[in-house]
């Protein structure tokens, strides 16, 4: 569906694939200079924003209060995204709602007088909004639902990871280049333990019947332990899958049973990646993960294509949690 204008909508970022919403940072009566962030469904009016057409665009105005909606509180990259009253501030509240895929109600939400595109700091809880550059991520992607509960898009949205992560965030060099198993397995752990894990949440130690062991290390790199102790399953069973059709049925199978996979290709150095939805068909196009390269969201193919070498290697081992939560 497309927006109606004068109409209020929850607005989520990531292509409508994050667990949190555009929120006003503050309490009781709304005020100037009160940050938008990022924050767990609430069905409050903070989250609510009504789009109204003005000249050249349009006004996003709370839904607390009309007088005020979004802002610019500065004047380029990295100026802080917040609420203030639109009266005798037009300029600096005209944006508009850039078309991504209208079936899907996916917008991108520039700022037209000063050609900056709202984005989340991460896809967490409490993560800052900026106007930044454009630059093509998903995590510029608004998706805009009339409820908290509504979707919409040609995925399936089955599972909801509330961290994406890249291993190049990580302090150190060695996690940097080799640190793809560990970052997907602190994604899915982030989605079974209902927490908002960092890169760096599995620097440490935990303790089992065989002592302290450490989560990773560079010699033996991940030990698929888990900051909660419990630990990541080896599945051999996607091994005896001869055609890519097949594998990509069985990754399909996993996730539809609430678990996202953790899939390895042996192409390259190797490269583990975080499956968490799918598309129709049968390739490896229709397999949307989390990619540890580069924390973001893309096809298992372009995965591959990034860190393997292609896909003509296929998947061949998978890593997954032992139950959805």
């Amino acid at each position: 569906m497309a927006y109606t204008f004068e109409h209020s909508y929850y607005f989520r970022p990531y292509r409508g694939n994050s667990s949190f919403w555009l929120n006003r940072y503050g309490n009781g009566s709304i005020a100037d200079h009160q940050k938008a962030t990022l924050y767990a469904a609430t069905g409050a009016a903070d989250q609510r924003l009504k789009i109204h057409q003005v000249s050249g665009g349009c006004q996003l105005l709370s839904d607390l209060n009309n007088a005020y909606g979004l802002n610019i509180y500065g004047r380029g990259a990295g100026s802080v995204c917040d609420f203030f009253r639109v009266s005798g501030n037009e300029r600096d509240a005209l944006i508009d709602l850039l078309t991504v895929d209208a079936t899907n109600n996916l917008y991108r939400i520039k700022m037209i007088n000063h050609n900056l595109y709202l984005t989340p700091a991460s896809n967490s809880n409490g993560a800052s909004l900026t106007w930044e550059s454009a630059s093509g991520a998903d995590n510029q992607v608004w998706q805009l639902c009339t409820t908290q509960t509504s979707g919409g898009g040609s995925t399936s949205g089955k599972i909801v990871i509330p961290v994406w992560l890249s291993q190049k965030n990580h302090p150190v060099p060695w996690f940097q280049g080799n640190g793809c198993a560990v970052t997907a397995g602190i994604m899915a752990a982030a989605y079974r333990d209902r927490e908002n894990y960092t890169v760096t949440s599995f620097d440490g130690y935990v303790t089992t019947s065989d002592g302290n062991i450490k989560l990773w290390n560079s010699n033996k790199g991940y030990t698929w332990l888990t900051k909660n102790g419990w630990s990541f399953i080896l599945d051999t069973e996607v091994a005896k899958r001869p055609t890519d059709a097949e594998t990509v049925a069985y990754i399909k199978s996993i996730i539809d049973t609430g678990i996202p996979p953790i899939c390895y290709c042996p192409g390259g150095k190797g490269h583990w990646m975080l499956a968490f939805d799918y598309t129709s068909g049968s390739s490896f196009e229709d397999i949307i993960i989390i990619d540890p390269a580069d924390g973001t969201r893309k096809s298992l193919a372009a995965g591959m294509n990034l860190s393997c070498n292609g896909t003509s290697l296929g998947i061949t081992k998978i890593r997954k949690a032992p139950s959805k939560h």
